[in-house]
């Protein structure tokens, strides 16, 4: 039928407007990508604060854009990436809390709230960093009170009858209701090994028997080295360590290295193969506990302990090994 003149019909959206829309979100996401990449190709050395303040500003106007069209997942990946730079490769993870609060914020004025669960996770392991246990805390209890927290209901079995009594199970270990809550736990735990911390205390035995605790290492620098065979980062930085080892044992300096996938057979059959690791080891078995409390679960790690017993430093390896030795000694830099 057709339509009056008088009663002419207001156009819908049409099809074109959610094609120019998915056009937009592929040119911002492709612009994201460039930005990416030309921020990782530059060593992180090389950047100087006029560049960093460039590119900050080209990851703030993302975000901003992100927010205006809706979409969350590429406002978080923005404000994720550019946490990570500001913590790890600008050194400040006071901005890094900042850039990942605030993309929080924006997430939740989403409608509907975009996932913010990433961006708690990643503040959890910016402030484990910091040694920050109780922020970690308060985290935890703003997650709690947050849109995300999403617990799992409780599954119910049996109840039928008298003799098929009702049993309540939680899908989720570790106590929490949560997948997230169970991770931001790991960083609490994690955040006791952040530089000025005194670590949990330990007592291991190693596979000749001798005993190591914190007190025995007192007065010398100590290089707790949880290892992972297999794992590429722990097994590259092998020599390193031997290197730091050699030069620097006569000095004051040690190795305990806590092979969290071999037992003591293991240890022995690896030790035949490489002789030079000549320092002390512990097989998986005796340090359970320590490692429950530091939060590692199979993943290379290592604390490098001065001779008051606090962290010096943490996963340090290649070329800086030796010179946070030196540091952890007093000993003056090497001149040029």
């Amino acid at each position: 039928m057709q339509q009056s003149p008088g009663r002419r019909r207001k156009a819908g959206p049409g099809p074109w407007i959610a094609v120019a829309a998915l056009v937009a979100a592929a040119a911002a996401g492709d612009e994201f990508e460039r930005l990416r990449a030309r921020i990782q190709e530059v060593p992180p050395a090389a950047v100087t604060e006029t560049a960093w303040r460039e590119w900050e500003a080209e990851l703030r106007a993302l975000e901003r854009r992100a927010e205006q069209a809706g979409d969350g997942d590429r406002l978080r990946a923005v404000a994720l990436f550019t946490a990570r730079v500001q913590a790890s490769d600008r050194r400040d993870p006071s901005g890094a809390l900042r850039t990942l609060r605030e993309a929080r914020d924006r997430l939740a004025a989403l409608r509907p709230p975009g996932d913010a669960r990433a961006l708690f996770l990643a503040e959890a392991e910016v402030l484990a960093g910091l040694g920050d246990r109780e922020g970690i805390r308060r985290l935890m209890a703003d997650y709690r009170a947050s849109p995300w927290h999403t617990p799992s209901p409780p599954v119910f079995r049996g109840g039928r009858g008298p003799d098929d009594p009702l049993r309540v199970y939680r899908p989720h270990a570790a106590g929490h209701e949560d997948a997230v809550l169970t991770a931001m736990e790991r960083h609490a735990r994690a955040a006791q090994a952040a530089p000025g911390q005194v670590p949990p205390a330990f007592r291991l035995r190693d596979i000749e028997g001798r005993v190591h605790t914190p007190e025995a290492w007192r007065g010398r620098v100590l290089l707790i080295d949880f290892g992972v065979h297999g794992a590429q980062p722990w097994e590259a930085g092998l020599p390193a360590r031997i290197r730091a080892w050699r030069q620097w044992r006569d000095e004051g300096f040690g190795i305990l290295t806590v092979h969290q996938n071999r037992n003591t057979d293991g240890i022995r059959a690896w030790l035949r193969r490489h002789p030079e690791a000549g320092w002390s080891h512990v097989a998986r078995d005796e340090a359970q506990e320590l490692l429950a409390a530091l939060g590692i679960f199979g993943e290379p790690r290592n604390l490098l302990l001065d001779a008051e017993g606090r962290i010096r430093a943490r996963d340090v390896t290649g070329p800086g090994l030796s010179d946070a030795v030196r540091r952890a000694l007093g000993r003056p830099a090497p001149r040029l």
